[in-house]
């Protein structure tokens, strides 16, 4: 369907029908929006001439009930012959008792499912696309084709009844608010007995048949499952479930489950306006309202000073980072950046640089850290009012030379660490650090109360490869690792493998991207030496060290990725592998159950790193499609950079370090 031709209007410009507009936009179509707010009320009459109308306002639950009043007066400004898609969240049944009121226009259901806090990233990159009909006719088919074609590319797509396509949704917002709320159990079991609680988490965090999403006790900015969809649709949820099933039992199970959330809210103050909204004034009759911030009360205030190694978009290990301080910087006010040194970069204007000076300096290496101590404190203390919380990357360092300061001016401070041990230098800047972040499980930060977990931060519009079948120069049995050299990553292990695999006449080309760290020169002259018969008949290479920009090209040209683990718990080059769409063989623990098991390496030997390999190789197109959707939609819904940002803006402001709502 040509986007020249297609007029796509929206009704309700919240969050949802507002970031839905905008990449509708951002993709080359053209958009009528109307919402009850300016700008936009004067287009009312303009909806009419809009092929596709997308429907996402307010459907309240109230002491009275369910209403869906609001989405029936969006339906009828819908134009004859054109097409409703409702967005909004609706008992089932109601879209198909809509369409039959409206029989001169067709009207669809398509549940979304945004987050708040995420929302632009999840409206460009849904999980799924569901498309629900009200009839079985080949109008409505096509529409449905229609539809699939103009939405943004998703994982998963079902054409379905808009009666199951209800159930969907509720199955959905049903799910992670049923699991709030036994997490809270056993919070508060494991509490009556003693236990630490962050022993549990650890657990349930590794746990690949558990969703880690709401898998916590406290849920975004206090206990319960609270916000603007849980509380309304379980109890909207109830309310149906009781009227249309004879079903004592399970209708029981449902109150008692509202009845504990709502005694989880009311304790911790919660979304009590919320919770008043549903269920009337009485429900708080007792309750202490406590003052929790939602997320989004950052945004835009933060002045933010962030303290990194390098600040450089090319640099091979770091030049990740200057994506992760664009991204900071949409949604701050004013950033500052100090780092040891600077290369290649292009940053946003509210973004202010100041070098150590690492690019320029000379002399001994107690001279050059004297002088970088000295110029770290200088800028920390000149621009002092023009900050109010700190997020040091990596370094312990500047907590060493800083945080005492940074303590005394009431600064807020964020420490992300990764790795798995840890000094006396590491253990004093977790002493000066209001919160302390890691994404590795096995992470030495995980074991402190003030840590929080977070996702990798992966830039996955960066990696997104669309059609790898389009590569012009396409190797099925083409092989990727990318990362340092060193003795630790085991790369000997994986080129005896790969030579026991070139014994049994399987073919394979092997690309070594990387430079060895230091002390590791040597290593690389073994790997040479060692493997020298692989390197001649061309089955190996050794590439070099690549700059961050150039790795989309990398990952788009393999199609495998062998990742034997991480040294500092990064893990970088594997959710860049994933969002890439490689076929990923990896030892990594918290890949287990998300890669294919017969790709999993439990044990990092040859045997098992070359019993993977044949596997991969050995994959159709069929299963290489298969598991490349899978893995870039784990990257994109639990890994995501767009989603990671603003979390850890809220955690690092508010105290405690718990995301709000």
């Amino acid at each position: 369907m040509a986007k020249a031709r297609v007029n796509i209007g929206f009704i309700g410009q919240g969050f949802i029908g507002k970031n839905y507009a905008d990449d509708f936009e951002r993709r080359g179509y053209e958009t009528v929006r109307y919402s009850l707010e300016e700008p936009y009320r004067a287009n009312k009459e303009k909806i009419k001439e809009c092929d596709f109308v997308f429907i996402a306002v307010p459907t309240p639950t109230t002491p009275n009930g369910f209403s869906d009043s609001i989405v029936r007066s969006a339906v009828e400004l819908v134009g004859k012959g054109k097409t409703a898609i409702i967005k909004s969240t609706i008992v089932p049944g109601t879209t198909s008792n809509i369409q039959k009121e409206y029989e001169d226009r067709d009207v669809i259901y398509s549940p979304e499912f945004l987050s708040e806090a995420t929302a632009a990233h999840d409206a460009a990159h849904p999980f799924a696309n569901i498309i629900g009909l009200t009839n079985n006719s080949e109008t409505q088919k096509r529409i449905a084709e229609d539809l699939h074609e103009i939405l943004p590319d998703a994982p998963f797509s079902l054409t379905c009844s808009s009666t199951e396509a209800e159930i969907i949704k509720y199955s959905h917002n049903g799910s992670g608010y049923t699991q709030v709320v036994f997490f809270n159990l056993m919070y508060d079991l494991a509490m009556q007995y003693g236990c630490d609680w962050r022993m549990v988490e650890r657990a349930i965090e590794a746990d690949p048949m558990i969703s880690n999403r709401y898998a916590r006790p406290v849920h975004k900015s206090g206990r319960g499952a609270g916000g603007h969809c849980f509380i309304k649709d379980v109890a909207a949820l109830r309310n149906e479930y009781r009227k249309v099933l004879d079903d004592e039992s399970g209708s029981a199970l449902l109150e008692a489950m509202e009845k504990k959330n709502i005694e989880l809210l009311r304790a911790s103050g919660k979304d009590l306006d919320l919770l008043s909204d549903v269920y009337g004034e009485s429900v708080l009759a007792g309750a202490k309202p406590v003052k929790a911030p939602k997320l989004g009360s950052v945004r835009g205030n933060v002045r933010l000073l962030i303290a990194t190694e390098a600040l450089d978009r090319v640099d091979p290990l770091l030049g990740f980072f200057h994506r992760w301080i664009e991204e900071f910087a949409r949604h701050a006010a004013h950033v500052h950046v100090i780092c040891l040194g600077r290369g290649e970069r292009s940053l946003q204007s509210n973004v202010k640089e100041h070098s150590l000076g690492k690019e320029t300096e000379y002399g001994s290496r107690l001279a050059k850290r004297i002088r970088y101590s000295i110029r770290f404190l200088y800028f920390a203390w000149k621009y002092r009012k023009e900050y109010d919380d700190v997020l040091v990357h990596l370094s312990p360092e500047y907590l060493l030379i800083a945080g005492l300061f940074w303590r005394m001016m009431g600064k807020r401070v964020g420490f992300w660490y990764n790795d798995a041990h840890s000094s006396l230098r590491t253990r004093i800047a977790f002493a000066f650090s209001d919160v302390l972040f890691y994404s590795n499980p096995n992470a030495f930060t995980a074991q402190f109360s003030h840590s929080r977990k977070i996702p990798m931060g992966t830039d996955v519009d960066m990696y997104n490869v669309k059609d790898r079948n389009a590569n012009p120069n396409p190797n099925p049995n083409s092989i990727l690792f990318l990362g340092r050299i060193t003795l630790k990553k085991k790369i000997d292990v994986m080129l005896v493998a790969l030579t026991n695999l070139a014994r049994k006449q399987i073919r394979f080309t092997f690309d070594i991207y990387g430079a060895p760290g230091e002390g590791d020169e040597q290593y690389l002259k073994d790997l040479h030496s060692k493997f020298e018969e692989l390197e001649c008949r061309s089955s190996i290479s050794f590439r070099g060290s690549v700059s961050h920009d150039k790795t989309p090209v990398v990952y788009a040209a393999h199609e495998i990725v062998v990742h034997p683990g991480s040294l500092r718990g990064f893990n970088k080059t594997l959710f860049e592998a994933l969002a890439s769409g490689c076929i990923v063989v990896t030892s990594d623990p918290s890949m287990r159950g998300v890669v294919d098991d017969r790709l999993f390496v439990s044990e990092s030997d040859e045997k098992e790193f070359a019993s993977a390999l044949e596997v991969a190789l050995a994959f159709t197109s069929e299963e290489k499609n298969r598991e490349r959707a899978k893995l870039q939609a784990y990257v994109r819904r639990e890994h995501a950079l767009s989603s990671v940002v603003p979390a850890m803006l809220e955690m690092l402001r508010r105290k405690g370090g718990e995301a709000g709502e």
